[in-house]
């Protein structure tokens, strides 16, 4: 995942300041990224995309991009490429990434992950045979889920 997370602040006078910037490397695909990126109530950095070609969350610490945690969620069909396209932040509670993991071919599964954002550690995984999701909403209705 190439820049993900880029923590810009304001510069007293001028524009704004690039405060750090983080390359993390899949080691496994060439085409590792990020397809999107949203701010915590703590100010720490997620992103979501492609590692590996496996979908893929990460957290890092806003300050300073320190790494918090990793998570990836990998198909049975290691040699398609599985991705996070989207995430949000419930509160303090609750990590939602949607995208797609390939478990076939041809096709990819419609994929959301529910993650602990302490650690990263997943809740649950719910997929839909051939899909893929390209953004995520909460609703107050939905968040108990």
């Amino acid at each position: 995942m190439v820049c993900l997370g880029a923590a810009v602040r304001p510069a007293w006078g001028g524009g704004p300041t690039l405060a750090w910037s983080i390359t993390v490397d899949g080691a496994n695909s060439p085409e590792d990224r990020a397809a999107a990126i949203v701010v915590d109530a703590n100010g720490d950095v997620l992103a979501a995309g492609e590692l590996g070609k496996q979908f893929a969350v990460v957290k890092r610490k806003g300050s300073n991009g320190a790494a918090v945690w990793q998570r990836q969620v990998a198909g049975t069909n290691s040699s398609a490429t599985s991705m996070a396209t989207s995430v949000v932040v419930h509160g303090g509670s609750s990590v939602f990434a949607a995208g797609w993991v390939a478990n076939g071919a041809p096709s990819a599964d419609f994929t959301v992950v529910k993650l602990r954002p302490s650690d990263g550690t997943v809740v649950w995984t719910a997929s839909l045979k051939e899909g893929s999701a390209w953004g995520i909403a909460l609703d107050k209705v939905a968040v108990g889920i």
